[in-house]
């Protein structure tokens, strides 16, 4: 991501084809990776972006497995120190709606998430997102990251399993009739 916001996924397809081509698996061996593995390997990083999620079909379990991986991260560690500083600061005053630079509502969005855990639970893939809602509320969340949440949906329903999100224990489930996430109500039977 370093090397090109907007065009990253492409950049570093290109990166890991050069660097898996040049790589020997060990220091006698005169061959390297196979070429089909290194160009499944650069499919994938070349396709792990939301927008190319939601434009092809899923071919491969490991591109839907590296898709959720990917997408799944985000807590307050993604925030740059000084950043960070501020918006503690910022916090107890209920002051961290003042942008503090372009782009600066994802610092925010990060900021906020204390806690993000992927957990396997039976048939289903739960993001367990623990959030400071006074530094901004989940809907702002998914707000900003919806479209990766919607990418862990359909990576998942690839590998047969649900997607479900949970902010502060509260979990989340996507309604295709009403395209949005919404609050899951479980009944006790008795």
């Amino acid at each position: 991501r370093a090397i090109n916001v907007e065009d990253h996924a492409k950049a570093g397809a290109k990166w890991s084809l050069n660097y898996l081509k040049e790589l020997r698996l060990s220091e006698d061996d005169s061959e390297g990776l196979p070429m089909d593995v290194i160009k499944r390997i650069c499919r994938i990083v070349a396709c792990h972006r939301s927008s190319a999620v939601h434009k092809l079909d899923f071919n491969d379990p490991a591109w839907a497995i590296v898709v959720i991986a990917d997408k799944c991260v985000g807590d307050e560690e993604r925030v740059r120190p000084f950043r960070a500083f501020v918006l503690s600061l910022l916090t107890p005053l209920g002051l961290t709606w003042i942008p503090l630079r372009k782009g600066g509502i994802h610092d925010r969005a990060n900021y906020a998430i204390k806690h993000a855990d992927l957990v396997f639970d039976e048939n289903e893939l739960i993001l367990k997102i623990d959030m400071d809602k006074r530094v901004c509320s989940p809907s702002l969340v998914y707000k900003l990251y919806g479209e990766r949440f919607n990418a862990c949906l359909k990576a998942a329903r690839y590998l047969g399993l649900q997607f479900r999100l949970e902010f502060n224990g509260e979990l989340y489930t996507y309604c295709t009739r009403k395209n949005t996430w919404v609050p899951v109500t479980r009944f006790a039977i008795c």
